[in-house]
């Protein structure tokens, strides 16, 4: 029950009004700009969010497009991780009175918070593309991506927004490394254009870069399919996870340690 306070208090402090209004101008500044750089008039929902989402490929207005919808997520969950380890660990910790507790806690609320940012944002590209072209057909507009050739839209579509889940969960653990929601966020975007970069030069070290996993485009599956990125996140994130503990650990017992002298 101690537990399920926790989360319910972290989510309302990452579910905050203003975040809130902030994530639902993200999406609908996010859809247009997306609808008018692909110019999808008779696409349909599907259709909408597979292209929205397939990532950047080259280093034009495209990646702009696509930081578009990263970056108030990355700065959101950064502050939010940053703010609960150097300010209100001090007054929640001893009332929690369990450091694995509150950690765990802290890292599942920034989990659930990234699944509800995408799902809104999936939420309102599906009701403005209904609203604008109406009901198309699903498989619309989508003869440029040879991935549907392998999978069907609705079960491309899934992979596509777990794979995102995880690519953002992972880049907003980085800002708890450097201490810092706007270096971290830096890092992750310099990665995202080293990945961007070689997608199509180098797909086989592009294969190992956690930034690239989460994307779809210039994918090759015989090379990295799909259940190989959800493994490698899996793993990864299992690790950072772990680091995460002995990185909060070692900063709470500084803090503490300040405090009493």
């Amino acid at each position: 029950m101690k537990y399920l306070r926790l989360l319910r208090y972290f989510l309302r402090t990452l579910l905050y009004k203003r975040n809130m209004i902030i994530i639902l101008l993200t999406f609908v500044v996010f859809h247009f700009v997306s609808f008018n750089f692909y110019n999808l008039q008779n696409a349909g929902p599907a259709s909408l969010l597979i292209t929205f989402y397939y990532g950047p490929s080259y280093f034009n207005f495209d990646l702009l497009r696509w930081l578009l919808h990263q970056t108030p997520i990355y700065v959101l969950c950064g502050n939010f991780l940053n703010k609960q380890l150097n300010e209100n660990n001090l007054w929640i910790l001893p009332r929690v009175g369990n450091f694995s507790l509150w950690l765990n806690g802290m890292i599942s609320a920034n989990f659930i918070f990234i699944i509800i940012y995408y799902s809104i944002g999936y939420s309102i590209s599906i009701l403005l593309s209904y609203l604008i072209n109406g009901g198309k057909s699903i498989s619309a507009s989508l003869d440029y991506i040879p991935f549907l050739k392998t999978y069907t839209p609705l079960k491309l579509m899934l992979f596509q927004f777990v794979l995102l889940i995880l690519l953002t969960f992972f880049s907003n653990l980085v800002s708890i490394f450097v201490n810092n929601s706007i270096v971290g966020f830096s890092i992750s975007i310099i990665f995202i254009f080293i990945s961007v970069g070689l997608i199509q030069s180098s797909p086989y070290v592009n294969k190992w870069l956690p930034f690239s996993q989460g994307v779809l485009v210039g994918r090759n599956l015989e090379i990295s399919p799909f259940g190989w990125s959800l493994i490698y996140y899996f793993i990864v994130i299992f690790v950072i996870i772990m680091l995460f503990h002995y990185i909060c650990y070692k900063r709470i017992d500084n803090i503490l340690h300040n405090n009493t002298l």
